[in-house]
């Protein structure tokens, strides 16, 4: 088809159609790979409801040849020159018989096979003029997608701070006739625009809970370079706000940014103004026998909460400060899964895949550590002595990552600001998606893999200016200059030597040689212990560690420091 007989097209889409449910419009313009995965997810629609109508911008790497493969699916495909990407947009919409429009741009996706077929129940209502839907958001290449909900409430005061993907939204005929076309004198956001226009000429937009899309965000808007554009159409859309309207909203900021602030500020003063500290551990199966124990040293860390994700019920004895939630396998998986764009499918035989999730806690229990300022992973194999007596206020307001090992991020305890650029740390490990996806073996992707990246950044100039400058990613501080617990080492002692044990005294927590750490942690040793005398009643002043097991000290109060002058010349010997 030729521009001329596009141009023929009645411009009326307000018109009564009895054609399809849906008009799907494709505009692209040389990208024979990325619409592959366009191609791909239409026709696998389970829901035949629809029409595709594909837009070319006059291509010439091959684009063409590949839709014409598939023209027996297209209902109508044009090639020709255009003045951008809204006129290509605009010219699918006027071809369009469908009762409602989704622009689904080359690159984007539907999300699943069934998207049309759930949105069909939604659509046939005719409640709304706009419905929003969810989406994967992705990136370039080797970065993971994240999941973006559909807005809880788009109304006026959502579309004055931002917009909705069009990628996800459905537009009615008879909506784009009247608050239609896209403004082609906007280059990068007339879908905002026309989102605004809308709302504030009332149309009634509504969410839904479908995933609908995989947005390819490595268009226009996403590019660093378009941003003084993008601010300067953003100021162009907000002028359809009414004066009084934004006067308020100033008004409202005003008030959040000073008032509010100052409130906090008093507050914090008034509190002590302590960063509040969550760390997370995953355990699914039966508690192991010395929890008892466990939970009474956390008890003894008040400033500390402890989140444990797992299927088991909370004991009575667990003290106010270890919260559990509630959860099996089966959903922490499918949570995971979907939170990090990937199959997450770790077996209930292999459980030690868990380890490796560990540095995405941040994103996948995102909900359930708002409102703390770090969140960190943990292993239960610990036992806890004065943890904010080392992670002091004074650390964590100068750095971002927190590990208890010297050049290396901890498996068993690290900390991470609880912001997503520190959260989503993660997606910067190569290869992490494969990683993860081989569910039946153990990638040390909580160690190995972030160490390796963190690293890199102390180690290369270069990887810090290619970062910052080039992928624009901000750079993290990382404290990890100590051993704040017992080494493998201290536990091959114990293993040679059965009179050395490691104690935990009202509170603290100390080693072999009487050294004070962070946590007594017993992994290499935990297989020969027999068990424990510390039982869910008992309030011990002091507890042993060693091969035998875990048991109650008979004193009431243990000299940490006995005879460690000779333990710690063994120690430092074995070094």
């Amino acid at each position: 088809m030729n521009r001329d007989e596009v141009r023929t097209i009645p411009s009326d889409l307000s018109r009564e159609s009895h054609g399809p449910l849906v008009s799907i419009i494709t505009v692209c313009r040389n990208e024979a790979g990325p619409i592959q995965r366009t191609i791909t997810s239409v026709l696998e629609q389970t829901s035949p409801s629809f029409e595709w109508i594909v837009v070319d911008g006059a291509s010439t790497d091959g684009t063409l040849a590949l839709l014409q493969s598939h023209a027996s699916s297209i209902a109508k495909l044009v090639s020709e020159p255009d003045s951008g990407i809204y006129d290509a947009m605009n010219k699918g919409a006027h071809l369009a018989t469908g009762r409602w429009l989704l622009f689904l741009n080359g690159g984007d996706a539907l999300a699943t096979r069934t998207v049309m077929e759930e949105m069909a129940p939604l659509l046939e209502a005719n409640s709304a003029d706009i419905w929003v839907g969810a989406h994967w958001h992705c990136g370039a290449d080797g970065v993971a997608p994240r999941l973006k909900k559909s807005a809880g409430r788009p109304d006026v005061d959502h579309f004055y701070r931002r917009t909705v993907n069009h990628q996800s939204a459905f537009i009615s005929r008879e909506a784009f006739a009247k608050y239609g076309p896209y403004d082609q004198s906007f280059r990068i956001l007339a879908d905002y625009d026309f989102f605004v226009r809308a709302v504030l000429g009332g149309a009634r937009v509504q969410a839904c809970g479908v995933l609908v899309a995989r947005y390819d965000a490595t268009g226009l808007s996403a590019q660093k370079k378009n941003s003084p554009e993008m601010r300067r159409e953003q100021r162009r859309i907000r002028s359809h706000f009414p004066l009084a309207y934004r006067a308020r909203r100033w008004a409202n900021d005003l008030y959040v940014s000073v008032v509010r602030k100052s409130l906090r500020s008093a507050r914090a003063c008034k509190t002590g103004g302590r960063p509040k500290l969550a760390l997370v551990n995953v355990w699914f199966g039966a508690l192991p026998f010395w929890t008892p124990a466990l939970f009474w040293t956390c008890g003894h860390n008040p400033e500390v909460d402890w989140l444990i994700v797992t299927d088991q019920p909370r004991p009575s004895y667990a003290p106010e400060n270890v919260r559990f939630i509630p959860m099996t396998l089966e959903r922490y998986n499918a949570r995971a899964s979907e939170v990090l764009g990937y199959r997450v499918n770790v077996q209930p035989t292999f459980l030690y895949k868990l380890c490796d999730l560990k540095v995405m806690i941040g994103r996948i229990l995102e909900a359930e550590l708002r409102g703390y300022d770090f969140w960190g992973s943990c292993d239960l194999d610990v036992l806890w002595g004065n943890v904010r007596g080392f992670v002091t206020d004074e650390l964590l307001a100068e750095h971002d990552v927190i590990t208890s090992r010297p050049n290396r991020i901890s498996g068993h305890f690290a900390l991470f600001r609880n912001r997503p650029e520190w959260s989503d740390l993660f997606r910067r490990i190569p290869d992490v998606q494969r990683r993860i996806e081989d569910s039946l073996t153990y990638r040390r992707v909580d160690e190995d893999g972030l160490s390796a990246v963190l690293q890199w950044y102390r180690h290369r100039v270069l990887g810090r200016w290619v970062t910052r400058w080039i992928r624009r990613l901000p750079l993290p501080r990382v404290w990890w200059e100590r051993v704040w617990t017992t080494s493998g080492k201290h536990q091959r002692l114990m293993l040679e030597d059965e009179s050395l044990q490691m104690k935990w005294v009202e509170g603290r927590a100390y080693g072999v040689d009487g050294q004070e750490m962070m946590y007594l942690h017993f992994h290499s040793i935990r297989k020969q212990m027999q068990g424990t005398d510390v039982g869910p009643s008992d309030r011990p002043h002091a507890i042993s560690v060693s091969p035998a097991g875990i048991y109650m000290s008979k004193l009431e109060r243990v000299s940490p420091v006995s005879g460690g002058g000779a333990r710690r010349e063994a120690i430092e010997d074995s070094r």
